[in-house]
């Protein structure tokens, strides 16, 4: 991906981010940007199977994002009570542990031992600890800390959105959230797969 690309779905990004009702999770969207912004948008999603490059780990989020927003507000019109900002954080951080699990020493992504031994859903759930933590702790006041119930979604999210063990996730998806951002995941990731470099193995990363 050129660095023209790479703009749009950074701006996008912070269009997805700025869209966000709930001011809390807006400013740890913020938060975490500073904290660790620049490899997020420059990590690929995956070493060879999709968004293999730099600038796909972002390009893929947002994607998801954006799908997952949809689905949310048609069932929203449904009158079932899914959270836009719940599903929107969670797809944007669902794969964040891709940042410790790949590397670039030459010219090509490589896995890290990280990557090989722990795999990038535990890498994701225990790096979005430690930025819950670190955000509430530079807060100033308590009711602009995250609370656990919001906290415990997304972190669920990220646990739960390859589906199940067999998958390569700990727990399946346990609320309509974490159900979204996992189709949304396997539809993105397939979709790219398929037009670009061949079959789709579902969540081989």
């Amino acid at each position: 991906m050129n660095e023209k690309d790479m703009q749009i779905y950074r701006d996008e990004f912070w269009n997805l981010v700025h869209d966000l009702r709930d001011n809390v999770l807006r400013d740890f969207m913020e938060f975490f940007v500073k904290e660790i912004g620049d490899e997020y948008f420059s990590s690929p999603g995956s070493r060879k199977n999709h968004h293999g490059y730099d600038g796909g780990l972002c390009e893929h989020s947002v994607s998801i994002a954006r799908l997952a927003w949809k689905s949310a507000n048609q069932f929203c019109n449904m009158g079932i009570a899914v959270s836009k900002d719940i599903v929107v954080v969670g797809a944007l951080l669902h794969d964040i542990g891709k940042i410790k699990a790949y590397h670039k020493p030459h010219e090509e992504w490589e896995y890290t031992a990280d990557a090989s031994m722990i795999y990038h859903i535990p890498l994701g759930y225990g790096m979005a600890l430690e930025l819950f933590r670190k955000f509430n702790e530079q807060c100033e006041l308590v009711e602009h800390t995250l609370d656990e119930k919001k906290m415990r979604k997304i972190l669920h999210i990220i646990l739960s959105h390859h589906g199940n063990k067999a998958w390569g996730s700990p727990i399946e998806p346990q609320t309509p959230e974490a159900l979204i951002v996992h189709l949304c995941d396997m539809m993105d990731a397939g979709v790219k797969k398929i037009t670009t470099t061949g079959p789709y193995h579902i969540y081989h990363t």
